[in-house]
């Protein structure tokens, strides 16, 4: 038993007498008795993992020659958990994340879309507008050279379908171009077409707008939009988010990250949608996914859109109208009544090797032409956006149509606001700035009256 003594002060204090059992300590819960930590468990899962790997838009992405850069997340948790057992504090995927991280575009020096990982760093590998990734090498199609990429580590959307130098220009999918002569008619309209298809071989080149198919129902546009955002990365390099999806939902644009295309079928009507495609377009864009931070991505997936009728806007300064390129489908497809027909509107259809090797010549056919002439919109294109943007906006249709230029004349505001009829405050609001930006004319005053000089109604 422990004794208790007097010290010469008069305190006690206890002592343990030789051969007395005392009560054992605690034991040590570090490394020292085999316990492993965090950071040691996350090397052995990339040890284990075996592949590149890299943590970018919320999500960690592995590499592998055969399919590019695909989402590997819930695997690599499965990974740890399996790795770890119960001897974790719950930061080994925070350890992976912060190791694999691409840069945040907004703490970067230099803009980039694609990055390499060199001794264990991503530094930025820089594609120039002629230039197309393939999963096996770089296409220049500037001096027609293309450069194995075996060795290296790349992050970003590569095509991978396999390049071949001898063949996959010659590559056809009858199916797809005879679709598409079917449907789109005048020659000029295809090959504007397939100028812009091609620019989605290229995520590091900005296309400031959004391709728009409208016309009649069952005329393929949701097909031939399928085909061409798939035909790059198989349905793992497309998506289908729709507009309103994508300014109502603050994780939805996550979904947009390392893809080559999205298209959105139908979309409800979104007021805020403009603000979002020109934000998006103009090279970053903000993903936030759940539980992590925002950071800034590049935009790699071209948007697509395909609709019976234009979607309504209020778009007075014509920013928007710029970003868009409309085409239209008036020829529908009778409908047989098989089941197979809808086949053809899914991205598993058009993920076929050959269906996409074929699409993607056509597509690098039509990017050939932008790199050694550059993308021009043709007049008949021009007009085909405009009479769909008139009827998108009832406001923008009058201006347009019924006024006319009158050097002598003088249009009070009381009777144009009367020709228009029920003219509420927003569109009394929108008159003024597109009469300036259609006609090139400001509101005066003559005798006491505001209206615009050189304007008269049409009779």
């Amino acid at each position: 038993m422990p004794e208790t003594r007097v010290d010469e002060q008069g305190n006690q204090f206890v002592v343990t007498l030789p051969g007395e059992k005392t009560k054992p300590g605690k034991k040590s819960k570090g490394a020292a008795n085999g316990r492993l930590n965090d950071a040691t468990i996350a090397q052995m899962a990339l040890k284990d993992w075996g592949k590149p790997l890299a943590y970018h838009a919320g999500e960690f992405w592995s590499y592998t020659p055969e399919n590019g850069w695909l989402i590997a997340t819930n695997q690599i948790a499965k990974l740890c958990n399996t790795l770890r057992g119960s001897n974790t504090e719950k930061t080994v995927m925070k350890i992976l994340e912060a190791q694999t991280r691409l840069p945040d575009l907004e703490q970067c020096e230099q803009y980039s879309t694609y990055w390499e990982l060199e001794a264990g760093e991503w530094v930025p590998f820089h594609i120039t507008a002629s230039q197309v990734l393939f999963s096996n090498g770089l296409l220049d199609l500037g001096d027609m050279s293309f450069t194995p990429t075996h060795a290296r580590i790349i992050f970003g959307p590569r095509v991978s379908v396999p390049f071949d130098p001898d063949t996959s220009f010659d590559a056809r999918c009858d199916e797809f171009t005879d679709l598409l002569d079917f449907a789109l008619p005048d020659p000029e309209h295809r090959e504007y077409l397939q100028a812009l298809a091609g620019l989605i071989l290229q995520p590091h080149t900005i296309l400031r707008g959004q391709i728009v198919f409208i016309g009649v129902p069952h005329s393929g546009k949701t097909t031939i939009a399928t085909a061409i955002a798939t035909a790059p990365g198989g349905t793992r390099g497309q998506c289908s988010v729709s507009e309103k999806r994508l300014t109502k939902d603050k994780w939805a644009p996550t979904l947009l990250a390392n893809k080559f295309a999205s298209v959105s079928n139908d979309s409800g009507l979104s007021s805020q949608w403009e603000e979002f495609m020109k934000s998006y377009t103009s090279g970053t864009f903000t993903v936030e996914a759940k539980f992590g931070k925002p950071s800034s991505a590049p935009t790699t997936a071209k948007l697509i859109s395909t609709c019976n009728d234009m979607q309504k806007m209020a778009d007075s300064s014509g920013a928007a109208e710029m970003r868009y390129r409309v085409f239209k489908f008036d020829k529908a497809i009778a409908d047989t009544g098989r089941a197979e027909q809808t086949q053809f509107m899914t991205a598993t259809y058009w993920a076929h090797p050959e269906r996409r090797a074929g699409i993607v010549a056509w597509m690098l056919e039509g990017l050939a032409r932008v790199v050694e002439y550059g993308l021009i919109e043709p007049e008949s294109m021009k007009v085909t956006k405009r009479e769909a943007m008139c009827e998108s906006n009832p406001v923008l249709e009058f201006v347009t149509t019924q006024l006319i230029a009158d050097d002598e004349a003088f249009l009070e505001t009381a009777n144009l606001l009367a020709a228009y009829g029920d003219a509420d405050r927003g569109v009394a609001m929108q008159i003024p700035k597109l009469i300036k930006r259609i006609w090139g004319i400001s509101k005066g005053q003559k005798a006491g009256k505001r209206g615009y000089p050189g304007l008269r109604l049409r009779e």
